[in-house]
């Protein structure tokens, strides 16, 4: 007998966290799709698609809590290190983690944390959580598939479909049409 993804939620559906985290994505499907499998884990999320907006979401929420930063790297007007310098500016105490698919052309400060895309949903939650509880660096690498692959995809649609079942809802709309493929 087959085993049923979808009647996985007791782990699609686990929550992991609690704290904000602040998306910076320029690609809309990219971002709403890491912003969607955080929310579902539990965590507030706060979505800019550039830096400049990021700036003045943050703004407009001054005095409230924002625990980590997770940026691409490459985006338009501004790129993450640049953003992650002025957050932390306003917010001392803020975590990064930056992402890219431009690893070969992406310059990180030395210790800060880094998940190349494509990444799964499970790479990008132990990631999340690792950075947030202060973990001590490791190789990003090692976490991380070498390509998106039918799992992977498979894994994200069940994780939705199963937390929608049990009546979690949702912010951004499932949309039934594919978008255009991501430019990374």
């Amino acid at each position: 007998m087959e085993s049923n993804p979808f009647t996985q939620s007791s782990v699609a559906c686990q929550t992991f966290g609690g704290e904000t985290v602040l998306v910076v994505e320029d690609d809309p499907s990219v971002g709403e799709l890491i912003a969607e499998m955080l929310r579902l884990r539990g965590y507030t999320v706060l979505h800019a698609a550039d830096g400049e907006e990021a700036l003045r979401l943050v703004e407009s929420r001054l005095g409230e809590p924002i625990h980590l930063l997770l940026t691409d790297m490459a985006m338009p007007h501004m790129g993450g290190n640049m953003l992650a310098r002025r957050l932390r500016a306003i917010h001392p105490s803020l975590k990064v983690l930056f992402v890219s698919g431009d690893s070969e052309d992406v310059i990180i400060e030395a210790g800060m944390p880094f998940l190349p895309k494509p990444f799964s949903v499970s790479d990008l939650v132990r990631k999340v959580r690792e950075v947030l509880d202060g973990q001590s660096e490791t190789d990003a690498k090692a976490h991380v598939s070498p390509n998106l692959s039918a799992e992977s995809f498979l894994e994200a649609t069940a994780s939705v479909a199963a937390c929608s079942a049990q009546g979690i809802g949702f912010r951004a709309p499932i949309r039934s049409k594919p978008r255009a493929p991501a430019r990374l």
